[in-house]
């Protein structure tokens, strides 16, 4: 039992109650004990399992990619449901390693696609890049230099990285 990330906002209340007034009331029932962080794994699972089930596919995967670990069960058991957002992230990785000119080396995993790199050499955007896969479907960057405050967030965009904000603001 632990606190999770991302929660059930989104979800279409009244489509699922109307298809499915029992189904609606336990993603309910779980949604509440994942809020308070009182859920199991198991429990977690059910709760993703329904909400696939019943046509809130991305809702799960937010919750997925929010809260999984590399081979823990939940992360077994949806895998093929995590396969495309792994993929786009990898994609992400190639790219900003390709367009920026640097080999990116792991340096600490924030969570399942949340990861901090070293830029081998740094890049024009920053010595280190943390790129995560957000719960929206998007590919974010925060590119910075670890011993000033700036930065730029990048975003990945049709096959290349684009800049969020503005040279200089972090």
């Amino acid at each position: 039992m632990t606190e999770r990330a991302a929660t059930l906002r989104g979800v279409d209340w009244e489509r699922l109650r109307a298809a499915s007034p029992a189904a609606a009331d336990e993603i309910d029932r779980l949604g509440r004990l994942m809020d308070m962080g009182t859920d199991s794994d198991a429990e977690f699972g059910r709760l993703c399992e329904l909400l696939i089930k019943h046509g809130e596919t991305r809702t799960a995967t937010g919750l997925l990619i929010a809260n999984v670990e590399e081979g823990d069960e939940n992360f077994r058991e949806f895998q093929s449901i995590l396969a495309e957002p792994a993929n786009f992230f990898q994609a992400g990785v190639a790219s900003f390693e390709s367009q920026f000119s640097s080999h990116l080396i792991p340096l600490r995993h924030a969570r399942f696609l949340s990861i901090v790199y070293r830029c081998e050499p740094p890049t024009s955007v920053g010595e280190e890049v943390h790129i995560t896969y957000d719960i929206t479907g998007v590919v974010l960057a925060d590119a910075y230099t670890p011993m000033t405050n700036e930065g730029i967030q990048l975003t990945f965009d049709r096959g290349a990285w684009r800049r969020l904000s503005p040279p200089g603001m972090g």
